[in-house]
């Protein structure tokens, strides 16, 4: 497998991306109060999901033309957060609302900003001897967010008012 470390460092996205899911829907797993809730968290974790398949995808070949499907499903998970900020925090109907046009920025965001590679990526993988890479470990810290994010909602309670 070309740049076989930076393509398997994204299966534990896919994980915890299907995973939270299933959650979702799994008898109130999370104990969703608002219908806002589920369709916030379930894009977050088809976004995340989606970055294990588009990442791992990017990286057997990566190119300028596979770069939408490496950062898309990022850009999706990343404003999903946001709206469900907005939901539980704000306004249920706003968060909710909220959700199209802000994966609609963020994707528009995403073809205006190109994400510079981490600097010390070649150095990492000459200090490994050529074994890791800086990029392949920032793919596994970064699938720790995800998962802590899963832990929180599972462990989590809400108060009625």
């Amino acid at each position: 497998i070309p740049n076989t470390l930076n393509v398997i460092s994204n299966f534990p996205f896919l994980v915890i991306g299907v995973i939270g899911l299933v959650l979702c829907f799994y008898k109130n797993y999370f104990k969703f109060s608002l219908q806002g809730e589920l369709w916030g968290w379930t894009c977050f974790f088809i976004g995340v999901a989606a970055v294990g398949v588009g990442s791992s995808y990017y990286h057997l070949d990566p190119n300028d033309a596979r770069l939408v499907w490496d950062r898309l499903p990022m850009t999706i998970a990343f404003t999903s957060i946001m709206a469900i900020f907005i939901i539980e925090r704000i306004d249920e109907q706003k968060g909710t609302i909220s959700i199209i046009p802000l994966l609609l920025a963020g994707v528009v965001t995403f073809y205006l900003l190109a994400k510079v590679e981490e600097a010390e990526d070649k150095v990492i993988y000459k200090w490994t001897h050529h074994i890791v890479s800086g990029h392949t470990l920032k793919h596994l810290c970064a699938a720790m967010v995800p998962v802590f994010l899963t832990l929180m909602l599972a462990k989590r309670t809400t108060e009625t008012n």
